[in-house]
């Protein structure tokens, strides 16, 4: 059986994580821990559940996702 975190443990060919904790995407978008977890629980937000109450996010998918934004945000001006 794989624990929670098991997902967040992988590493990439280059040494990078694949997914990332609440506290890994805290750290790259410059916010707190608790900012980080209330986006995550955000509807849209490309999380995959590693356990009743954890959650990761691919590191592919939420820079897809902050593109998409961006992309929008473009729209609007």
């Amino acid at each position: 059986m794989h624990d929670d975190y098991s997902l967040a443990q992988l590493l990439d060919p280059h040494g990078e994580p694949v997914a990332l904790r609440a506290q890994d995407v805290a750290i790259l978008l410059g916010c707190g821990p608790d900012a980080a977890r209330n986006l995550m629980k955000s509807e849209g937000f490309p999380i995959l559940r590693t356990g009743a109450r954890t959650y990761v996010v691919l590191k592919r998918d939420l820079l897809k996702w902050l593109d998409n934004l961006e992309k929008k945000g473009r729209k609007r001006r």
